[in-house]
């Protein structure tokens, strides 16, 4: 501080604020120096007092808006001249060429999809068969009794599941309509124009006569009958939970164990009897000696109705049984877990789960052991009602029910072991190959969406010089700025997807080793089986792996194409050598001296300094 405040030099303010008062003596000369402007002292007694003119924010935003206004101004011309450039015919191929590939890219990948789609369902059966519990005793008992009563490891030896019905607004009052002798595909007819499937009638509805049919839930069918003279039974399996195919079809037994059959049909048992290889029905009751010999560990017969028999036996010569399974008609479906259905008949239209013909695609390894009429199934089972409860359902005497069986899927001996365990892994996982391309096309898909037709469609608005308003204060880096944003995201996405598509390869060799393995050692004699495995091996070879390989190798091609782009463009300046126009650089410098010229703000002493500009 000075001993004198009127000597001391005045404080210039930096805001809009009064001055300070020179007569304050609270002033730091150091403080005056930094706001005096190109460090001028002012005195102040011989020229006055002048502050140092300040733009505020007002004053800012006011230039900001001229500045926008004057580029936007510019942009109108900026737009006139990339009307003029020529359209850039590389960029253009470029393009095409791009959203080709992404159309044969999602092509490959729903194809690769689709041809695997089918494989786990068959190879689920094919395992499940191997895997099922052996069948090593059968009882009977009647309806009025669970299975569960004989013992605790006791079960029917089938059982189908009847899928229930929706409920629906039956409006068929008033309408004349005779189902005695009405085929099933009228009635499907007549149920789409007098039905509301899966809803319970309105107001307006039940006004009109419309009655709501109320839902029926799943039931389980398990019993048998020789008919209507026939008491109606359940036949009753025990499995021996420790034993199945894969676990005991061993090339030698164990010291603990017994052998059942040799060779191709070897089979080792914990127990002292063989599991079960035939069953039936017959009208003799010593059928096979077996009442007379009374020895379980051949086999057995039951009585189950008046001169009707049945049996099983414990044939050493044959494959043990592994599947019992009741359904309509005369064959299985190929992918058991569909029902069949008669041909020329519709299933009822509220089931919840519609049956098919599979008639031309059967199962031929199951074997037919009895057959009834419809109607005696359903008495059997108790559910003969159903025709009362549904409206116009129908139990046709006509169509037959029929019990099948299936026994374990045969093995060679020669290829046990390692090999047999090997299939099983790749049963268990061949899913994974499923999942990995279902990732893959949902990676295709995103590709080809986002860079397919989103960045295609930019990259071809810009080559043929469409002005982007988020570029349009620099529309000579236009071209190259987003050439170089679809490149880097179309580098990305083809690294991820050629991430995916490597493991893919990993999953599939894997797998597919095991399966030329098995065919080219010719493991089963099962023509469905063998089929299964040469389908497969045939799949992932010529279609998976070929589409896959196709895939990538359109990737790394147009990767390395992009990464060539991108260090063009880097090196240039400028995409795919697209020249910068000199007229718009002299319409660019020209607007950046106009601007600062009307936007430059001066210090009064600099405005008096200043000389007038000619124009």
């Amino acid at each position: 501080m000075t001993d004198n405040p009127d000597d001391a030099p005045i404080k210039i303010q930096s805001s809009d604020k009064t001055p300070q008062d020179p007569n304050k003596s609270n002033v730091n000369s150091n403080q005056v120096e930094s706001h005096i402007p190109d460090g001028k002292f002012i005195d102040v007694m011989t020229t006055g007092y002048k502050e140092e003119p300040l733009v505020s924010k007002y004053e800012q935003r006011r230039q900001k808006k001229l500045k926008k206004k004057q580029l936007l101004m510019t942009a109108r011309q900026i737009k006139r001249i990339l009307r003029k450039r020529p359209i850039n015919k590389i960029n253009l191929a470029y393009q095409a060429y791009f959203f080709l590939v992404s159309i044969v890219v999602l092509v490959l990948s729903i194809i690769a999809y689709r041809d695997m789609e089918y494989y786990p369902d068959q190879f689920d059966q094919f395992l499940k068969n191997w895997q099922q519990d052996t069948l090593v005793d059968i009882q009977y008992t009647y309806t009025s009794y669970r299975c569960d009563d004989l013992g605790p490891d006791y079960s029917p030896l089938y059982e189908y599941t009847w899928p229930g019905t929706f409920q629906g607004c039956d409006c068929t009052k008033n309408t004349a309509v005779e189902t005695a002798n009405a085929s099933s595909t009228m009635i499907t007819q007549f149920f789409k124009k007098y039905f509301q499937i899966n809803q319970v009638c309105s107001q307006n509805e039940q006004k009109q006569g419309c009655t709501t049919v109320d839902e029926e839930l799943p039931k389980i069918f398990s019993s048998w009958s020789k008919g209507l003279d026939g008491k109606p039974f359940t036949l009753c399996g025990k499995r021996d939970k420790y034993s199945n195919y894969v676990n005991n079809s061993r090339l030698a037994c164990k010291t603990n164990e017994i052998q059942c059959g040799s060779g191709n049909t070897q089979f080792c048992m914990t127990g002292l009897k063989c599991p079960i290889t035939e069953i039936g029905f017959t009208a003799n009751s010593n059928y096979q000696n077996l009442s007379l010999s009374n020895n379980t560990s051949i086999g057995g017969i039951i009585e189950v109705g008046p001169q009707y028999y049945f049996y099983y036996l414990r044939n050493t010569s044959t494959m043990p049984i592994s599947e019992v399974r009741v359904t309509e008609g005369d064959t299985v479906c190929l992918l058991n877990n569909e029902s069949n259905i008669s041909p020329g008949r519709d299933d009822y239209p509220l089931m919840r789960t519609q049956r098919i013909n599979c008639n031309d695609r059967s199962d031929s390894r199951f074997q037919k052991i009895n057959q009834i009429p419809e109607d005696i199934f359903y008495l059997a089972n108790n559910i003969q009602y159903l025709e009362i409860s549904l409206p116009y359902y129908q139990i046709n005497p006509s169509y037959n029910w029929t019990m099948f069986v299936k026994p374990y899927i045969y093995w060679k001996q020669s290829c046990k072991g390692q090999l047999q365990d090997d299939v099983v892994y790749v049963g268990n996982t061949i899913s994974w190959i499923y999942i990995v391309l279902r990732v893959l096309l949902g990676f295709t898909i995103t590709y080809f969406i986002i860079m397919g037709i989103i960045f295609n469609t930019i990259g071809v608005l810009t080559a043929l010089n469409f002005a982007w308003s988020c570029m349009i204060t620099k529309p000579e880096h236009q071209f190259n700025v987003i050439f170089l944003i679809e490149l880097i995201a179309k580098v990305i996405f083809q690294v991820m997807e050629i991430i995916v598509i490597c493991i893919a390869f990993a999953i599939i060799q894997i797998r597919r080793e095991v399966i030329v393995n098995v065919n080219n050692q010719d493991c089963t004699d099962d023509p469905i089986s063998r089929q299964m495995f040469i389908s497969l091996e045939e799949s992932l070879t010529s279609q998976v792996w070929s589409y896959n390989l196709g895939i990538l190798v359109l990737f790394c091609l147009t990767l390395f194409i992009d990464i060539y782009s991108i260090k063009k463009a880097l090196d240039h300046g400028h995409h795919h050598g697209a020249k910068k126009h000199k007229d718009h650089h002299k319409l660019i410098n020209k607007d950046d001296s106009n601007k600062e010229s009307q936007i430059k703000s001066f210090t009064p002493d600099e405005q008096e300094n200043k000389k007038p500009t000619e124009k």
